[in-house]
């Protein structure tokens, strides 16, 4: 692939942070692919990623375009003589009305500042461009393409960028123009392509899924301790992650289990923290140890190095959890939430996926998990897994997806 230059709009990378976790092994990927790339993100942070290639440009000129005073103001006069924030406004319901309305507003002052950026700096338009979030960017792209004024862009469909970010409410801001000029579009899951494809949002040979990819070094091993069990889970303590349920699960499992010692590692910060350890203490089980931990540098490492037997994510809506992925990389069982980024990698032949009423599985996988810990099935689900972190969602895999991706747009 001949090289040129690529532009990375991001929301906090280069600084560790939502993006961090995902975009350095990709970054790195890409360095190599490209003569230069300039990294556009919108956040600035305490802390930054520790080594950057040296032809990596980090470029802050948007975070100026968004936050100076006098750009602020000429963006906000221009929303109110924009057609489509007014046609995006008449269609807004009822329900969370006021939270619509300022995501539409907020979305529309993002994509004008990336239209202006791009606009006032030449010398990257003919940069392919590639934002990591089907956010704000795609408007701004949308708005550039129309001007002719950018050259092909692409980007990603992460976390809740199709299914909506207010719990219970699907509802989805300027979807149909957001991919509207897009040159390619990658997803997590299948459930991405199709709603894509069946509401008409891009065209189906526009629509390329492809995971993020987990670097280990898939070393099989197994951690099995008589009448110990160890349980983690890992994300923001936030109600769409449905961190409390997982507690609830992690209390009734103990309850049904007395002779076991239970450990459950809680990994993670947010709103909801105070809630999950106050329930934790009023809800004491004399064999289950309730561990907090606010941060992990390396998932992979905590999860081999606390002997986790069993990983769990009960979230709302996932693209494709970061964190599933990385328990398979270490072989690791999970027990999931019905939804689509779960099921794309976890089945009821390598994990536990909780289909009915909370009360009813629970009693069933409780009751499952012991006997298949207590037998070979156990063991039979961890090998599945670490073929599974090989075959499908490795790192050199996914990149040599995206290889291809990039010589489709090329």
């Amino acid at each position: 692939m001949s090289k040129k230059n690529l532009n990375i709009f991001t929301y906090d990378y280069p600084f560790i942070g939502n993006d961090s976790k995902f975009m350095i092994d990709e970054i790195n990927f890409l360095s190599k692919r490209f003569d230069k790339i300039n990294i556009i993100p919108i956040k600035k942070k305490k802390y930054k990623v520790k080594k950057l290639n040296k032809n990596i440009k980090i470029n802050y000129d948007l975070i100026y375009e968004i936050y100076h005073p006098l750009y602020c103001f000429n963006k906000i006069i221009n929303i109110f003589f924009c057609s489509y924030f007014w046609k995006e406004f008449v269609h807004l319901k009822t329900k969370n009305f006021f939270r619509k309305l300022r995501m539409i507003f907020t979305e529309r002052y993002l994509a004008e500042s990336v239209y202006s950026f791009v606009k006032k700096n030449p010398k990257i338009r003919n940069n392919l461009s590639y934002s990591i979030w089907s956010n704000h960017t795609l408007i701004g792209f949308y708005l550039l393409k129309k001007k002719k004024l950018i050259g092909k862009c692409f980007a990603r469909t992460l976390g809740s960028d199709l299914k909506g970010f207010i719990p219970f409410d699907k509802y989805i801001a300027f979807k149909d123009i957001k991919f509207k000029e897009l040159d390619l579009i990658i997803t997590l899951n299948s459930e991405q392509n199709k709603i894509l494809h069946s509401q008409k949002l891009i065209k189906k040979n526009l629509i390329l899924k492809n995971y993020l990819g987990i670097n280990s070094q898939y070393n099989f091993k197994l951690f099995l301790e008589k009448k110990i069990i160890n349980f983690a889970s890992c994300g923001s303590l936030i109600h769409i992650k449905n961190n409390l349920e997982i507690l609830k699960f992690i209390t009734f499992f103990s309850k049904q289990n007395p002779n076991y010692k239970i450990r459950y590692y809680c990994i993670g910060k947010g709103p909801e923290k105070d809630q999950i350890i106050n329930f934790a203490k009023k809800n004491l089980v004399n064999n289950l140890k309730f561990i907090h931990v606010e941060y992990t540098s390396s998932l992979i490492k905590f999860l081999k190095k606390k002997k986790i037997n069993f990983f769990i994510n009960l979230s709302f809506s996932e693209g494709m959890s970061f964190a599933v992925m990385e328990a398979i990389s270490c072989s690791i069982p999970i027990i999931c939430s019905n939804i689509a980024g779960n099921l794309e990698v976890v089945n009821d032949q390598n994990g536990y996926v909780v289909r009915n009423s909370y009360y009813e599985t629970y009693n069933n996988i409780s009751a499952k998990i012991i006997r298949d810990y207590e037998g070979k099935e156990y063991k039979k689900k961890c090998i599945l897994n670490f073929n599974l972190a090989k075959k499908k969602i490795s790192r050199k895999r996914n990149q040599l997806l995206l290889d291809k991706i990039l010589r489709k747009l090329n």
